[in-house]
């Protein structure tokens, strides 16, 4: 007698999964200058930055120029700084950008734009030795127009400005600071240290 065996069909389910796009990782946009090399160097973005209108602004740091795009990668504008570019910071309330400039031989500085590329001020102009040398990034009180820079050399300095421009503090921290930001609401001042893997909490008078 012929045993019937009972057949077992497997089905083989194969998916096919297509290349990720940056799009499947929620890329949106990607911003790349037009330029790729300037000043016998890559490009550098040394700052980021938004404004209030919903525009990206970044620090070409070689080339010392401030861009501006819209939020999908075009560019709008590109605002000279007339030096290497560092850190970046908008004022949202009053539409203006503020920039440190400069490099070892020429002293470093801030300068103040309008978001249209007028230039409102320039301030913090000091030698190497100066208070604010080896400027890297700067920041705001969108309240009071007071800025704060922060200087690795020399074992690292934190400055306050007036709206003026004039020095009203300078800090000596003992280490490298690399960033720093205002809080908008308490007006505290928040310090990035390389040295010692920081981020320090100062008042808006830089006293405690």
């Amino acid at each position: 007698m012929r045993i019937l065996r009972p057949v077992v069909l497997v089905v083989l389910i194969v998916a096919f999964v297509a290349p990720a796009t940056a799009q499947g990782f929620g890329l949106q946009a990607q911003f790349a200058d037009d330029g790729v090399n300037c000043c016998g160097e890559v490009v550098i973005f040394n700052g980021l930055a938004l404004d209030a209108g919903g525009d990206v602004w970044t620090s070409i740091g070689p080339r010392g120029t401030l861009d501006r795009y819209t939020t999908g990668g075009a560019q709008q504008a590109s605002i000279p700084v007339g030096d290497v570019s560092h850190g970046i910071a908008v004022d949202h309330v009053h539409g203006a950008i503020y920039s440190v400039y400069g490099h070892i031989h020429s002293g470093y500085g801030i300068k103040k734009f309008g978001l249209d590329g007028t230039p409102l001020l320039t301030f913090g102009t000091t030698s190497f030795t100066g208070d604010f040398n080896e400027g890297i990034a700067v920041a705001v009180n969108e309240t009071t127009q007071e800025a704060y820079g922060v200087g690795a050399g020399a074992g690292g300095k934190i400055v306050r400005f007036a709206a003026d421009g004039s020095v009203v503090r300078t800090l000596l921290p003992g280490v490298h600071p690399q960033d720093i930001e205002v809080d908008q609401v308490t007006g505290d001042v928040y310090v990035v240290n390389y040295d010692d893997s920081t981020v320090v909490r100062y008042d808006a008078a830089l006293d405690n």
